[in-house]
């Protein structure tokens, strides 16, 4: 999950959040899905889910690898122009609120079906490259960090702290 409030020569809101499991369990895709995305974005937001659920799919699909990044989520951003900024704060607060609790029982889930052995590191490793690539070629957050005179950290916090390339 990441959410924003960017302030340059205009503000904006933006974030959103994805599943991107390295050991996908339908129950959980379905959790996630149907339980905290969709409720948080029906409840407090006039786009559909099914926008926001696009908007993620379309953001999060590597050209280079061909397939989606994760099993989808919802993702928004410029959320500024024709909307009120206390509505936009609401909706924002509303996903960083719903979705952590979610998030934490589908890991869980995952963590408990799924023996970690050597072959499970090894595929953990690799997915975090992955995940590595995509955010420093595409990740539009990240390019904007490079663009600025902004402290790396803040833009390179989400890369793993270990990866097999």
């Amino acid at each position: 999950m990441n959410l924003r409030y960017l302030a340059t020569s205009r503000a904006w809101f933006g974030g959103g959040s994805d599943l991107t499991p390295a050991f996908p369990f339908a129950q959980d895709t379905s959790d996630f899905h149907c339980s905290a995305a969709r409720s948080v974005a029906r409840a407090t937001a006039p786009t559909p889910m099914r926008e926001f659920k696009a908007w993620c799919d379309r953001c999060f699909y590597p050209p280079h690898r061909q397939e989606a990044r994760g099993v989808g989520g919802i993702f928004f951003d410029d959320l500024a122009s024709a909307r009120v900024r206390q509505a936009d704060f609401a909706f924002v607060r509303a996903v960083g609120e719903a979705l952590p609790g979610r998030l934490s029982r589908g890991s869980s889930h995952g963590a408990r079906r799924t023996p970690y052995d050597e072959a499970a590191r090894e595929r953990l490793l690799l997915n975090a490259a992955a995940m590595s690539r995509f955010n420093l070629v595409y990740d539009r957050g990240t390019r904007f960090g490079f663009q600025t005179d902004a402290d790396p950290e803040t833009y390179l916090m989400s890369l793993p702290p270990v990866v097999k390339w």
